[in-house]
């Protein structure tokens, strides 16, 4: 059965023909089924917009389209944030022993001259990063 998508204008409509049908004596169920949803998709409505205006209930979908943005931002942000705490403890063991500042400018250092995979035996990038590093850190 194909799922019906009703915008947050229409379910405040359905809601408000509804409560009008409910006050003249009609039950829940006799309304449900003249609206042409569910008695507990009703219930649900009711219970999400109830008491809502039009300009609130688009303001409430669009917050909840938000946070789903932001809650996904933030999921792959965490992803990035660990893979370059693993590639730093991967390319300089004794990390874990700086201060926390000089350990985010290697990274930079690491990133912006070499590569993420591991130690370079190229001297020169070596030197490189080396350079950049004690520019940076203190």
């Amino acid at each position: 059965m194909k799922k019906k998508a009703f915008t947050p204008e229409q379910i405040i409509t359905m809601l408000r023909e509804a409560e009008v049908l409910l006050s003249q004596g009609s039950t829940a169920v006799e309304t449900a089924r003249k609206l042409g949803i569910t008695e507990q998709t009703y219930y649900r409505w009711r219970k999400e917009y109830g008491g809502m205006k039009i300009d609130q209930a688009k303001r409430f979908k669009e917050l909840e389209k938000e946070n789903a943005r932001l809650k996904k931002l933030v999921a792959d942000l965490s992803l990035d944030n660990a893979a370059v705490k693993r590639c730093v403890a991967f390319a300089y063991p004794a990390a874990s022993t700086l201060a926390w500042h000089d350990v985010v400018a290697w990274a930079y250092c690491f990133f912006t001259v070499g590569a993420c995979a591991g130690r370079s035996s190229n001297d020169a990038i070596q030197t490189k990063m080396r350079a950049c590093w004690l520019g940076l850190s203190r």
